[in-house]
């Protein structure tokens, strides 16, 4: 039957309704009749038995599981979840409120938090009130840490159901601020209550809150009354708030569901975004060797390491017991609800798959038989439930290239309550040696082996109290209680599992003897040994102490393969790969090939081969496009031009098609469809493992650079007499949306090869003897301005050449001679690299990519190095002569007025009123810059071109650039409509400066010569002097005028009565 059929069976839900359609058969019992009424089982018994809320009639090998809401919430990343819990909780402070921004007036659910320091707002919310939503980064501190957010600061009105409306002038948007839970119905909860039967209660839900409002408005939430009412248990408090009445208190007999503690911020990955992540994902592999900086571990990983030294203990079968790195170690949130409800997911999924479940359960029986977890007796389990303890999901994984071995893999990253066990650990130390450079000294040896860590991970035992928060639950039957397990080592998933791990390794060949901890320094790659050498009995002996030392600490080194036979011989049937198992005997079989690293090494022809499993896969929408080409893992670089082109192709999809989901055009599916089935073409292709020279004379590097309009990247090469290897490659393609200049690509192409030699240099130090680097380029401005100062050039130059000349200094260490050379386009390989290369032409031009140019076998034939100074170099530093052009300080003081001194600063006897606005502000602004550039600068840069300085003389003072460009200060006086604007807001004038001095006494003059108070009350109106200087020159100004005092009238000084008995005043004026 077909439901026995094991291929059938292990086939995904969809494939086997196609398969079924394709058959005929029918779907309710999957064997072939004619019509409904001849299936074996009755009509009324045929609704799928999987699900019985499920509408279909189907088997139950074609019912579709649906997602449980943690299994979709496990795969989002959340700053906070909610944790609905069915014991005892309190509501939350809830109101309806309207909220009403320019395009319309929204009714909806806030929530008031007085443990917020501001308020918060959906966004989706406000951009349909019409607010406007430009989003930056900051940083919001929740209970579970900082993390950056993309957020808008946005201003509306709220009211309650009065209608009665306030400001909120600074609240935070974020993206989908959601609350779990239910409806909580206070209204009909009051009715039965005689204290809050005639309070306005409403009805509210948490589903609905779209607005958190914080401690910034907490004049619109708190108690506007004199008092609260209160229940008579004190439990239910309600209050008036000048928003509407609101209600707290312990979850009522009608709700379903209770939050514990709320999420306020649903941080949730798109597929977008994921997508950008896998793209930055393969543009940092695609940067090995190039982007990658050497730092010394930060003063958290040096605290871990320090741990993970001290908490160290060798039990007495060897085994390394190593304590987790833990971040926190108080209290966490329950566990065991979700792994229940994931257990039951999984039961099912096994259920639909006998095959897997077979597996599944068997993984775990040979798990426990190894001692890696073990069962909780029940009064085991209950007195783990009293300590801190961690319950974690679990699900099968298989090998893509194995589908009957089974992994059970504990899901560390599940979150409850907004926790999950990865975020309680630290990542630990990053003691994983570089890949490339495992790579590239696998090259160095002629002989060379190759073997893995056997479960690497669970060979590590964990302290007794670190397996309480490794806990999970089984169990095979459905009608029975799930078992308690805890790892008593540890897991695959966890955060810090990989850093414990390799210094465990470590410390089992450090302890054994230093040269075999060279080799676990430099030929492990996480749990995969790759080394070489040229001796066949020397890599004999090393791998044998190698397995010594690891079998020690209870560490298997197993799989082990070669490309010789007498190596491979001296390994036990067991303990080889299982492909060169039956080479026992058979002198005339080829060695086999086997996967290292991302290549595919033929042990037989000892080359190395690009590698990629979804060869001719075919492509619809951009995101397709985006997962093939991130397949495509070339760490060496074999195939470099055929990469970029890739790279090219998608470039040029993403602009025509930008959606990631959106259907690629006929034209470009075709161009990527050619270039994705050339993958099949590249893959036969290969290069020598080994480099072929001695280890013990010298060598040379040869580093080849250029760059194209498209990208630019570098090529680098080992000789040796006459002999030439490839090493490695690294490209970049060129930003599209920004144009640059073909030199500074080229200077570009320069820094990645400088950055790839010191790489591989660093690499390869303690395996090769390198006495000489040398660089090529067919740029000649390039080549000048490396033998140029520095300083000379812009800053995009003068940095970049800053960098090569360190880098270059890197290079010469122990007396390494470096040097940089001229060669011509058509001898580049690193031509090929820049421009990118369709299969057909890479195969073309393999040797000479992989061999380098023929001159390199022979220095007398290398071409002659040109360098010289580039027709008109753009890149140069403009020389300037400073200068001051603008109020001579000589010519002012001798002026009495402004007018005097714009005539002989324009040498003309009479001005007209442009000539007189122009020069004045040109004076102005030429006295600002002397005294106040850093404050001019400051308004530049800032939008609305407005500032307040911090210090100086306009310190805590708001100042601007007007449309003319003069600094002005903000005065009190705004909202004076009578006022024009250039009394509201004066211009600021320098202390202490000709200018001031010259606007002084032209003001005195104006006000004919009233003295102090005049002067200063005039100037006021149009200039702001800072600290009054006009009482220090006054003693500058022409001769206050002398007006003589008019005589008193007649008639009040004869007159009997006392004199100013009667005065009057004269509103008129």
């Amino acid at each position: 039957m077909l439901e026995k059929c094991v291929k059938f069976t292990s086939l995904s839900v969809g494939a086997r309704f196609a398969e079924a359609k394709r058959l005929g058969v029918h779907y309710r019992c999957l064997t072939k009749h004619k019509g409904n009424e001849t299936c074996p089982i009755p009509a009324n018994e045929q609704q799928c038995p999987e699900d019985r809320s499920c509408r279909y009639c189907h088997h139950p090998l074609l019912h579709h599981q649906r997602r449980t809401k943690e299994e979709e919430s496990s795969a989002s990343d959340q700053m906070e979840k909610s944790y609905i819990c069915n014991d005892s909780a309190h509501h939350l402070e809830l109101l309806k409120v309207f909220l009403r921004g320019p395009r319309k007036t929204i009714l909806t659910t806030a929530l008031i938090d007085s443990g917020c320091s501001r308020t918060f707002v959906d966004e989706d919310l406000a951009k349909d009130l019409g607010l406007k939503v430009k989003t930056a980064a900051i940083i919001l501190q929740g209970i579970h840490g900082a993390k950056n957010v993309e957020a808008a600061r946005v201003s509306l009105d709220i009211a309650g159901l009065t209608r009665e409306w306030y400001s909120v002038s600074n609240a935070t948007t974020l993206k989908k601020l959601r609350i779990p839970g239910g409806e909580v119905k206070w209204a009909d909860w009051a009715k039965d209550q005689p204290k809050f039967a005639k309070l306005p209660l409403e009805n509210v839900s948490y589903a609905d809150v779209r607005i958190l409002l914080g401690q910034d408005v907490k004049e619109l939430t708190e108690n506007v009354c004199t008092t609260k009412v209160k229940s008579d248990d004190k439990k239910y408090v309600a209050y008036r708030c000048k928003l509407s009445w609101t209600i707290s208190g312990p979850r009522l007999p009608s709700d379903k569901e209770a939050v514990m503690y709320c999420c306020i911020i649903n941080d949730e990955i798109d597929h977008g975004t994921a997508l950008l992540q896998e793209f930055r994902n393969f543009n940092s592999l695609e940067g090995l060797g190039i982007t990658d900086k050497s730092i010394g571990l930060s003063r958290h990983e040096t605290e871990d390491l320090e741990h993970m030294q001290n908490g160290t203990v060798v039990l007495s079968d060897g085994r390394f017991q190593i304590p987790m790195l833990w971040k926190w170690s108080g209290g966490v949130p329950p566990s065991e609800e979700q792994a229940k409800r994931r257990l039951i997911s999984l039961q099912k999924k096994l259920r639909l798959n006998p095959r897997l479940g077979e597996l599944y359960e068997k993984s775990i029986q040979d798990d426990e038989a190894k001692g890696y977890i073990r069962r909780l007796s029940p009064i085991e389990a209950a007195d783990l439930r009293k300590r801190r303890h961690w319950f974690l999901p679990h699900f099968a994984v298989f090998h893509p290239d194995k589908a009957d071995k089974c992994r059970r893999v504990l899901d560390a990253a599940a979150r409850n309550g907004g926790v999950s066990l990865n975020s309680l650990l630290n990542t630990g130390p990053n003691l994983i040696t570089s890949l490339l450079g495992v790579l590239v000294r696998f090259r160095c040896g002629r002989i060379a082996v190759n073997a893995d860590v056997k479960e690497m991970f669970s060979q590590v035992a964990v302290p007794p109290a670190d397996s309480d928060m490794l806990a999970f639950l089984w169990t095979s039957s459905v009608d029975r209680e799930p078992d308690v397990y805890v790892n008593q080592r540890h897991v695959f998933g966890a955060t810090c599992s990989p850093a414990v791990a390799n210094f465990a390794l470590r410390e089992a060949a450090k302890r054994k003897d230093a040269a075999i901890a060279q080799i676990v320094n430099e030929a492990f790659y996480m749990d995969d040994l790759y080394w070489s050498d040229d001796n066949e009995d020397v890599v004999i002996q090393r791998s044998h102490e190698l397995k010594t030392a690891f079998r020690e600490a209870c560490f298997e080194l197993s799989k082990w393969v070669s490309n010789s036979r007498k190596v491979i011989e001296t390994w036990p049937m067991e303990e080889r790969a299982s492909v060169v198992k039956e080479l026992a005997g058979m002198d005339n079989i080829q060695l086999p090939k086997v996967k290292a690293l991302g290549v595919a090494w033929d042990c037989g022809k000892d080359s190395l081969t690009f590698a990629c499993r979804r060869q001719g896969e075919k492509a619809k929408t951009l995101s397709e496009v985006l997962s093939i080409l991130t397949s495509v893992f070339d760490p060496l670089g074999i195939v470099g031009p055929f990469v970029l082109k890739g790279k090219l192709i998608m470039q040029a999809i993403w602009r025509v098609h930008p959606e990631w989901k959106a259907p690629l055009s006929e034209e470009w599916e075709a161009r990527w469809q050619q270039w994705a089935s050339d993958v099949k073409v590249v893959a036969t292709v290969s290069i020598p493992r080994w480099y072929g020279i001695d280890r013990g004379k010298p060598s040379t590097m040869h580093v080849f650079v250029d760059a194209a309009t498209v990208g630019y990247g570098s090529v680098a090469y080992l000789a040796q007499g006459m002999t030439t290897a490839f090493v490695a490659a690294r490209s970049r393609v060129v930003n599209p949306l920004k144009t640059t200049t073909v030199p500074r690509l080229e200077l570009q192409a320069f820094i990645v090869g400088v950055r790839l030699a010191d790489t591989l240099l660093k690499e390869l130090e303690t395996r090769l003897v390198i006495g000489r680097v040398v660089f090529w380029s067919d740029s000649l401005v390039v080549l000048y301005w490396i033998n140029s100062d520095e300083n000379r050039y812009l800053p995009f130059v003068s940095n970049r050449l800053r960098e090569i000349n360190e880098t270059l200094q890197s290079c010469q260490f122990k007396d390494r001679h470096v040097e940089v050379r001229y060669v011509p386009s058509k001898e580049n390989p690193a031509d090929l690299i820049s421009r990118g290369m369709d299969a057909t032409g890479l195969i073309k031009r393999f040797d000479f990519w992989t061999t380098g140019p023929k001159f390199l076998k022979r220095e007398e034939e290398w071409p002659e190095t040109k360098v010289k100074p580039p027709d008109n170099d753009l890149e140069l530093r403009p020389k300037a002569i400073a200068f001051f052009v603008g109020s001579n300080s000589a010519d002012a003081d001798k002026c009495s007025t402004v007018a005097e001194f714009l005539k002989q600063r324009l040498g003309k006897d009479t001005l007209n009123c442009e000539d007189f606005d122009r020069e004045e502000k040109k004076i102005i602004k030429d006295a600002q810059m002397e005294d106040f550039g850093a404050e001019i600068a400051a308004c530049n840069k800032a939008s609305g071109r407005s500032y307040i300085p911090r210090s100086g003389a306009l310190q805590r003072k708001q100042v601007f650039l007007d449309q003319n460009g003069i600094l002005r200060v903000v005065t009190r006086l705004t909202n004076a409509e009578f006022l024009s604007e250039e009394m509201k807001n004066p211009i600021v004038m320098p202390r202490k400066h000709p200018v001031t001095r010259l606007v002084i006494r032209s003001t005195h003059n104006d006000v004919g010569h009233l003295g102090v108070n005049s002067t200063r009350a005039d100037s006021a109106f149009l200039h702001f002097i800072i600290h009054d200087y006009l009482i220090n020159i006054k003693h500058e100004m022409l001769t206050f005028a002398q007006i003589e005092s008019a005589s008193i009238n007649q008639e009040t000084v004869n007159s009997l009565r006392a004199v100013y008995l009667i005065n009057k005043i004269d509103y008129d004026y």
